[in-house]
């Protein structure tokens, strides 16, 4: 078996992103994607995303950085009524905290849309997937050494913060046993910083049912049950209708969401090997179908960039 290299990995997260930075080294890694905004089906039986006559790890020596730039073609129909609704919304409950002066412009705006300077559009899912017949697989100490911290996800004012972000809950870790999986024993975290009361609900059918919880002031409630799924994980308020977030959950670290400025970075992805890039956002839905499109990485930095076009409505 191919010795492994050293493998440090962090979890940075920020009021936009939850990245996975995974520092240097070469690994055997663990598979599968998100899929559809939809319930898409895709059991628990075989790697999430990967195809369902998977049986073989992806194979590989080197490893590589996949990063880029997402931007928006156009403006997204409808916008500036979005934001007059939102604020209309954000005045009528709570609006001391929800409209309160010490609270960033982007929480008393629509959180869709993240445009930023030439059209960057922040809050785009990117990850890798293995191709049909391949899932990715890790040795339990591969997982360890990445040290994978906690997400957090808070609620200061009247929106999720960060509003979109990735998980990685699960691992493949038998090369003869596709069906295998482990926890890596990252949890979220749901923090209510504000000092208004608001209630998480969070679902992503069929995998993460999920639940709905009161969070008072100053409380945290942590979920250690979520699963990688074909399915994204929707956050909302039913206080404040208007607050919504995602996830997407993964048994890999091959995934990031784009920052303010549109930029992403997936380090340590398997180089050498035929790969899928996909990339979802919540409204455009799959930019690049439900499978991606296939991509090879050479060892060290690869680019590749995307344009969202948003739906007509």
């Amino acid at each position: 078996m191919r010795r492994l290299m050293t493998w440090a990995a962090a979890v940075v997260l920020s009021a936009g992103v939850l990245s996975l930075g995974c520092g240097g080294g070469d690994t055997k890694t663990g598979g599968g994607s998100g899929d559809s905004k939809k319930a898409d089906g895709g059991g628990k039986d075989v790697p999430k995303g990967a195809g369902k006559t998977a049986s073989t790890p992806v194979d590989f020596k080197e490893t590589g950085t996949l990063k880029g730039k997402i931007t928006l073609k156009g403006t997204p129909p409808g916008l500036a009524t979005l934001n007059a609704d939102i604020q209309k919304l954000l005045g009528e409950k709570d609006k001391d905290r929800c409209l309160a002066h010490d609270a960033p412009p982007e929480m008393k705006e629509q959180q869709v849309w993240r445009i930023g300077k030439d059209n960057a559009l922040g809050n785009v899912f990117v990850w890798v997937a293995p191709p049909d017949g391949k899932y990715f697989r890790f040795d339990k100490a591969d997982v360890e050494k990445m040290k994978l911290a906690d997400a957090t996800i808070d609620q200061p004012y009247c929106a999720y913060v960060p509003h979109a972000f990735v998980m990685f809950t699960e691992y493949h870790p038998d090369p003869n046993n596709p069906k295998k999986t482990e926890k890596t024993g990252q949890k979220l975290i749901v923090k209510n910083s504000s000092t208004i009361q608001h209630n998480t609900n969070w679902a992503g059918q069929p995998d993460n049912p999920g639940n709905n919880v009161i969070i008072a002031p100053k409380e945290t409630k942590p979920i250690d049950d979520l699963v990688p799924s074909k399915t994204p994980i929707e956050f909302k308020c039913n206080i404040h209708a208007y607050m919504k977030g995602w996830a997407r959950d993964f048994d890999h670290p091959y995934a990031a969401v784009t920052n303010s400025d549109g930029t992403y970075e997936i380090k340590n992805v398997p180089a050498g090997v035929e790969l899928n890039v996909v990339v979802w956002h919540e409204e455009a839905d799959f930019v690049n179908g439900k499978k991606g499109e296939p991509i090879t990485l050479k060892a060290g930095d690869n680019t590749k960039d995307f344009v969202v076009e948003p739906k007509a409505k």
